[in-house]
């Protein structure tokens, strides 16, 4: 080595290293000057300094501290909310969680600007969300805080500037799924990178019917809402977003009246999805009977995010009458469950309402003397959000 001099040996490759005195022989021993102290400090000092930490004389492990901090050799058990963390854990992060509670990160730039690298496992089965958050301004991912969910691992690495980046393959992984069957305010999971939204417009009604003494009324069923299949990023959602669920259209009432329409559901401002259209009521008539089934409507419309999938609702079924009998138009069934539409009408019975999400109800049915009946209602909207890391 260049910082030695005078009496040294031959370590190979062209390094010296020091000598011992050999009085026999009489070589003498290496001795260290100030060039070598000063070195050796140096290089010690440097590395301690580099990773964040203060030289002390009080403290004896700074070396080692310094090299954990660089090679992420810290564990650290957490059983509790409210720990910030420092470049010390830098690691192994062990998450025992009997319920949700947070954590938050170091600075990112807590080890001298150098990156530093957590690894966070949860060793509990409870269903409670542990979010990890920010220091100050930094970001997660552009984001403020993630989540560890159960069973999971997450490592993250920071820049050593302001961010930290999620290295571990927990990207795009399912989180959560919420659920709107009334309207509200749609909140992301912490963690949340990017959703998908799948929204359902409100069913139409059936038409209802009335009836002569020598007549038949055989009334159309509603069409089913909308149905749109659109992803959004957590930048694209913001902090919150109202939702609206479409309301179920009415039956038509007794009488030759028209089914009502269903709702509109939409996200805030980045995704509309119209109801259908009601079915057509029925008066009474004499020989073959055909009433027409409510429309589709329009169709879905978005600002922003990545359509999947858009249509209109499905229409109506028609109310049909011939010599060979009578049959109310069917509901249009629902466009997420494929079913729960109302059901073809007997004769001289009202329509039948329906059960699934966004689907329609069917049309009355009314033969001769019947009097006038209702047409069975629609069912209301839908919007189910999956949420991915």
């Amino acid at each position: 080595m260049d910082r030695i001099t005078g009496a040294t040996v031959d370590l190979g490759s062209g390094r010296r290293g020091f000598r011992d005195r050999n009085l026999g022989l009489n070589l003498a021993g290496t001795i260290p000057g100030a060039t070598w102290f000063n070195g050796a400090q140096e290089e010690i000092v440097r590395a301690i300094e580099t990773l964040g930490l203060t030289p002390s004389d009080a403290n004896r492990e700074q070396l080692i501290q310094a090299m954990r901090r660089l090679t992420g050799g810290f564990v650290r058990t957490i059983s509790t909310g409210g720990v910030t963390l420092t470049a010390d854990d830098a690691g192994l992060v062990l998450v025992n969680a009997s319920g949700s509670f947070g954590l938050t990160l170091p600075a990112a730039n807590a080890a001298g600007g150098l990156p530093q690298r957590l690894t966070f496992a949860r060793t509990d089965s409870s269903a409670g969300v542990v979010t990890i958050q920010r220091a100050g301004s930094d970001t997660i991912e552009g984001a403020t805080s993630i989540a560890l969910l159960p069973a999971e691992r997450l490592t993250l690495m920071s820049d050593g500037g302001t961010g930290w980046r999620v290295m571990a393959a927990g990207t795009g992984a399912l989180i959560n799924i919420q659920v709107f069957s009334a309207s509200g305010t749609y909140t992301p999971t912490p963690g949340m990178q990017s959703c998908i939204v799948h929204a359902v417009g409100g069913g139409g009604g059936g038409g209802g019917m009335s009836n002569g003494t020598s007549q038949s009324s055989p009334a159309g069923g509603g069409a089913s809402g909308g149905y749109a299949v659109v992803e959004f990023t957590a930048a694209e959602i913001g902090a919150s977003r109202a939702v609206t669920i479409g309301a179920a259209g009415a039956g038509g009432a007794a009488g030759a009246n028209n089914g009502g329409s269903g709702g509109t559901t939409s996200l805030g401002a980045l995704l509309t999805v119209p109801g259908g259209l009601g079915g057509s009521g029925s008066g009474g008539s004499a020989g073959t009977v055909l009433r027409a089934g409510g429309s589709g409507g329009a169709a879905p419309s978005n600002s922003g995010g990545v359509v999947l999938y858009a249509s209109p609702g499905q229409p109506g079924g028609p109310g049909i009458g011939t010599a060979d009998g009578l049959l109310g138009g069917p509901g249009a069934p629902s466009p997420l469950t494929g079913g729960g539409g109302g059901a073809w009408t007997g004769i001289n019975a009202p329509g039948n309402a329906a059960s699934g999400p966004g689907a329609a109800g069917s049309g009355a049915c009314g033969g001769v003397s019947a009097g006038s009946l209702a047409g069975g209602a629609g069912a209301a909207g839908r919007i189910i959000i999956l949420e991915y890391r």
